[in-house]
């Protein structure tokens, strides 16, 4: 009675899993999950084939939560409701009476309907709503604890309903990789240039390339970190049938400048991003999901046409067709939105969200597209931000995405260079060492020629900005001239080059962030420069005093670094 009652509105009630838009063979069932806290891992469609008690499912942006729960009402043979999180922020039960008319009436016949699990409920996306809501539903799932529920959320720090298993869905593993890849020939476009065993042999070699072993352990981590992501994924097999070289950190830049240039070749002007992404902005900060057909008409079919937006045909009251267009992927929209942070006259809002979990996949944006001083400082707000507030989610994917960066990779070129440098440290310490003791002017020509050939090859690259190493050298100085004070030569060099490098970081900060604090500016050059680095200087200061140090600081400059360096006395 109960089914036959509801059966009418079975698609009222999963109206916002957009299941007309949903392509089974856009869903890869070969994904594994993993109970939290476990060793082993199962596939994802027997230990979830169906609901028998409350659920988390658990994982990483892109891993495919919501493609699995809208597969599994797509497929489920009961009836299930879908709900958005942010639906249920006056409550799920709330949430459901809003989509059937017949219980607005009678709460108490919806309460029996869960009750007797007549209904299986679908919560998706908890990691995008505030912590009230997310305390809302973890209550009704705790009341309701042998309910027909599933909960999918992003890892945050949050205490799961204690009736619910938690399951972490894990990261493809390199077969399942190339599996993934192969499969979605089945949603290519059909005049996609590269098709059938040409895109299959260009799946099998561009991860052959990806994945080499000879790459350092850092890059063949960070590559691993994107091929194991369904969602970045689907782009590689985008472009790769595309005929195009994938850059695993700017795929949906890639994509995006794809789609632009048809834009701009059919309508013969420039696709508007900055208007457009302000617009996506202002849909994220008033939780409205759908794009507004009638600003925006030509730039929303032709993104629909390169898979980044879909659309719903829908009838109002009166009976008349209209459409609503979404976003295929929260990273889709996220690339947009951060092109509103990335403005100079907008930078206010990475300060004014860090604490808004709705952008919490920007921030891992502006790891890698900020440049590398502005992503520094932001690093280090992240990181007092996660102190204060105890969730250190955003700061630890922020940190690992950061050091997925070219400029922090370590490869065995820059290894021999760190080792060049120790040798070249001891070189200069047996000459001060000398010229205490024989009171001797040491020229440039003199510490060249007390290096080897191959060394003096190497260090001729010095004057790179990307390693303190390398920047330390530049600011020293070759020539060691006789002691008028009371610190032996090496201290003097140490200071002489630490004054150097300090002043060359706040130059450059002045440059990308001219309003910078002197806060963030001391911030800046404690996370540019190592802490084994800082230990030398402090040591070298003490023998001679802070004046020393002053005398090889510009005048702009004397009191930020004096100040900079007393923190690190006194730390």
């Amino acid at each position: 009675m109960r089914y036959r009652l509801l059966a009418p509105f079975s698609k009222i009630l999963l109206a916002d899993a957009n299941l007309d838009s949903f392509d089974t063979q856009a869903y890869f069932p070969n994904s594994h999950v993993q109970i939290k806290r476990a060793t082993h891992t199962q596939p994802i469609q027997t230990v979830i084939s169906q609901l028998q008690s409350p659920i988390v499912l658990e994982g990483e942006s892109g891993l495919g939560k919501s493609m699995f729960l809208r597969n599994l009402v797509k497929t489920s043979k009961g009836l299930a409701v879908y709900l958005p999180a942010s639906k249920c922020a006056a409550g799920v039960i709330k949430a459901i009476q809003a989509k059937l008319p017949i219980s607005a009436h009678d709460s108490k016949f919806l309460q029996s309907l869960i009750d007797y699990n007549t209904l299986d409920i679908c919560i998706d996306g908890l990691n995008e709503v505030t912590p009230d809501t997310r305390a809302t539903i973890s209550s009704f799932v705790e009341r309701h604890f042998q309910g027909h529920i599933i909960l999918t959320t992003q890892p945050l720090e949050w205490t799961p309903p204690a009736t619910a298993k938690t399951y972490v869905l894990q990261p493809l593993k390199r077969q399942q990789i190339l599996e993934f890849l192969i499969s979605r020939q089945a949603i290519l476009p059909e005049d996609a240039p590269v098709l059938g065993v040409e895109y299959e042999q260009a799946c099998e070699d561009y991860l052959k390339t990806q994945l080499n072993q000879q790459q350092s352990k850092d890059e063949l981590a960070a590559v691993r970190q994107f091929l194991s992501n369904p969602m970045d994924l689907t782009l590689v097999a985008q472009l790769l049938a595309q005929g195009k070289e994938p850059d695993l950190l700017n795929l949906q830049q890639q994509q995006y400048e794809i789609m632009a240039a048809e834009y701009q070749q059919l309508h013969l002007h420039p696709f508007p991003l900055s208007e457009f992404s302000e617009t996506v902005y202002q849909m994220r900060l008033n939780d409205q999901i759908t794009i507004p057909e009638e600003l925006w008409r030509d730039e929303l079919q032709c993104m629909e046409r390169h898979k980044m937006v879909l659309t719903r045909q829908l009838k109002d009251a009166s009976g008349k067709s209209y459409r609503e267009w979404y976003f295929r992927h929260d990273k889709i929209q996220e690339f947009f939105i951060v092109q509103t942070f990335l403005k100079e006259e907008n930078q206010q809002r990475q300060q004014q969200h860090l604490q808004d979990p709705r952008f919490r996949g920007v921030y891992l944006l502006l790891a890698t597209l900020l440049n590398f001083e502005q992503a520094l400082v932001l690093r280090e707000t992240l990181i007092q931000c996660a102190a204060e507030t105890k969730d250190h989610v955003v700061s630890d994917q922020f940190i690992q995405r950061f050091n997925s960066r070219p400029e922090l990779t370590f490869t065995s070129a820059k290894d021999e260079m760190i080792a060049l440098y120790q040798q070249h440290n001891q070189d200069l310490m047996e000459i001060a060492r000398l010229q205490a003791s024989q009171l001797i002017n040491v020229e440039n020509k003199a510490v060249s020629e007390s290096m080897s050939d191959s060394y003096r090859s190497k260090y001729d690259q010095r004057h790179s900005q990307n390693s303190f190493v390398d920047a330390t050298q530049s600011g020293g100085k070759q020539e060691i001239s006789p002691i008028q004070h009371n610190y032996a030569p090496e201290q003097k060099q140490t200071l002489a080059e630490a004054a150097a490098e300090i002043q060359r970081l706040l130059k450059q900060l002045e440059e990308t962030n001219p309003n910078a604090t002197d806060t963030e500016k001391a911030a800046f050059v404690n996370l540019a420069i190592p802490a084994n680095s800082r230990q030398r200087l402090v040591s070298a200061l003490q023998a001679g005093g802070k004046e020393a140090l002053k005398e090889f600081l510009d005048n702009p400059y004397v009191n930020i670094g004096t100040a900079i360096v007393e923190g690190w006395q006194n730390p």
